[in-house]
């Protein structure tokens, strides 16, 4: 329970992220409209819901180009939907998808580089909430060596430091200038199953790995613990 608490709230996920280690980007949590947008975040930026999943709120003009632009944007989501939000700083570069499966004995760790088909705002690669309706958005790919190695580690470490249970779904930017992965968001309830169109399910086939098997190994491991 403690680990879909955590994953449901993105300054306290943050906060977990950095105790542990584990880069994030710069960020600023946002309670009330009004409140001035921090301009030492830099630019670009880009406007979150504190708590919210499947990229509600962040449409294809979501990244800011100016702390008017995300000042603006800031007071009308916290209007919109009466929640607090993140202000992110934006890092330009491949995003990855990240999953982590614990079948009882291991925590296994399967990653997939999207391939955008097209920029959403003209200037940069991110999965806004359109591209949900759009299955050619963009495909996967295989993460090379060492940043796979890399951000494996990290992400073992950031399954364990929140608390996470059985699987999660991390999503990862990769800077451009300095290869530094940064944790953008966790889930630890992604949606999975059969369905080809689910991340998870997608990230994990290309690795060879069917929801059959997950589920399986998931049954296993509390069969074993019940004993």
């Amino acid at each position: 329970m403690e680990g879909l608490v955590i994953g449901n709230n993105r300054n306290l996920t943050k906060r977990l992220l950095m105790a542990y280690g584990i880069p994030t980007p710069a960020f600023q949590f946002i309670r009330r409209a009004g409140t001035a947008v921090n301009e030492d975040l830099g630019l670009p930026l880009i406007v979150k819901l504190n708590e919210s999943g499947g990229s509600v709120g962040i449409d294809n003009k979501a990244v800011k180009e100016t702390i008017k632009d995300a000042q603006r944007k800031v007071n009308n989501m916290i209007t919109t939907y009466k929640l607090p939000v993140i202000v992110e700083q934006f890092i330009d570069g491949p995003e990855i998808t990240v999953v982590v499966f614990d079948d009882g004995t291991k925590k296994r760790v399967y990653m997939g580089q999207k391939v955008f088909r097209k920029k959403p705002d003209g200037k940069h690669f991110f999965t806004s909430f359109e591209s949900y309706d759009d299955e050619r958005a963009y495909t996967y790919k295989h993460v090379e060596e060492p940043l796979a190695t890399k951000i494996t580690q990290l992400a073992v470490r950031a399954f364990t430091g929140l608390q996470h249970k059985d699987y999660a779904k991390f999503d990862i930017r990769v800077d451009d200038d300095t290869n530094i992965p940064y944790f953008t968001d966790s889930n630890p309830n992604t949606a999975f199953g059969p369905d080809m169109g689910l991340p998870m399910t997608e990230v994990l086939a290309m690795h060879g790995v069917s929801f059959d098997e997950v589920l399986a190994a998931l049954l296993s491991k509390y069969a074993r613990q019940l004993g």
